[in-house]
């Protein structure tokens, strides 16, 4: 598992997580997912179009995150799963709870237009 920062804004920290998003990945990656989004207090778009496997404590690790920028004001959205990490977001209803959107454009307009989960 690996993570991208791919952009960072006033208002966004776009990243990218590539790889399979299961217990030894997000071993790997959560330190740096957190600090990377959660601490600089700004809303965080997350590119699932590299993840090819979605298990429960990426799960846990998605929404921990997004309960903590919604404490802050500030949101995270995912875009762009594949259909398999699509599913798993659907069968676990985390996309009930955080925003799943399919391009980046409409990740940043779910950011700004409503208000956090």
């Amino acid at each position: 598992m690996e993570l991208q920062v791919i952009e960072q804004t006033a208002a966004f920290t776009h990243v990218a997580l590539v790889g399979r998003l299961d217990t030894p990945g997000v071993d790997r990656v959560e330190t740096r997912f957190n600090a990377a989004l959660v601490n600089p207090r700004r809303h965080a778009i997350v590119d699932l179009s590299a993840v090819e496997f979605l298990s429960s404590m990426g799960v846990r690790m998605l929404l921990a995150a997004a309960k903590a920028l919604g404490r802050s004001g500030t949101r995270l959205v995912l875009v762009a799963p594949r259909p398999l990490v699509e599913g798993a977001l659907r069968h676990s209803a985390i996309d009930e709870l955080i925003p799943v959107r399919a391009d980046l454009a409409a990740a940043r307009e779910a950011c700004l237009g409503a208000t956090p989960a």
